[in-house]
């Protein structure tokens, strides 16, 4: 990817340009910033935004990069890209289909820092994406409603709020969807811990085997 140096952003960047350059990233329709380094085979990782700036997902590779395009960093070019995928119905990225542990283990993986659910939302499917894994997001189910993630058949439902109750009817919903074999609540809120006890240890609802992650981090 190549820009202008004017129309350029430079590291170190606020928080608010770091969650719309992950959203950037996680869009997967458009040109992505992707790592450099000799390294990697094709397709090279997706890069994920700090405030520092860009850092490669490997862990074992030190390539950084400091810029970003103005458009990506204040949001513009994601609400544009959005319009066209509210048309289509969905939003999804290349790459893999994820397994339930597989979510689970990012989502374990990582501290998060969100502003609202939107921003968790799309720092989730970013990591998901910069891991090399196919991302849909705001998936509408066959028997109604719209789940926040799908990799493959694996669906994600990130909460930030909402009484456990409310949350375990939503839950149960989506679990008796056709269109999901296994599903993941990622959660910020302790007080939904008491829906892994109302599953039960067996851990499945509707016959569909169901994973609540407590996602470590904070509100800003």
């Amino acid at each position: 990817m190549s820009g202008s140096t004017q129309d350029r952003i430079t590291a170190p960047w606020p928080s608010a340009v770091v969650g719309c350059l992950n959203a950037y990233q996680a869009l997967g329709y458009a040109v992505l910033y992707r790592c450099q380094a000799p390294d990697h085979d094709e397709p090279l990782p997706a890069l994920v935004a700090t405030e520092e700036g860009w850092v490669c997902p490997d862990s074992q590779c030190a390539y950084t990069q400091n810029w970003a395009c103005a458009e990506h960093g204040d949001g513009r070019a994601t609400a544009a890209a959005e319009i066209f995928a509210d048309l289509l119905g969905e939003r999804m990225t290349p790459g893999a289909a994820a397994t339930a542990e597989q979510v689970v283990t990012v989502l374990a993986g990582n501290r998060f820092f969100w502003a609202d659910e939107y921003e968790l939302h799309q720092s989730i499917a970013g990591l998901l994406v910069a891991g090399g894994f196919e991302v849909r997001q705001e998936v509408p189910l066959s028997t109604g409603g719209r789940i926040d993630l799908m990799t493959g058949r694996v669906g994600i439902e990130i909460k930030v709020n909402g009484r456990p109750s409310e949350v375990m009817r939503q839950i149960t919903r989506y679990a008796a969807s056709p269109d999901i074999d296994a599903l993941v609540l990622a959660t910020t809120r302790a007080t939904h811990r008491i829906i892994a006890r109302t599953i039960g240890t067996e851990g499945v609802v509707n016959d569909t085997p169901v994973t609540i992650v407590q996602i470590n981090g904070m509100a800003l």
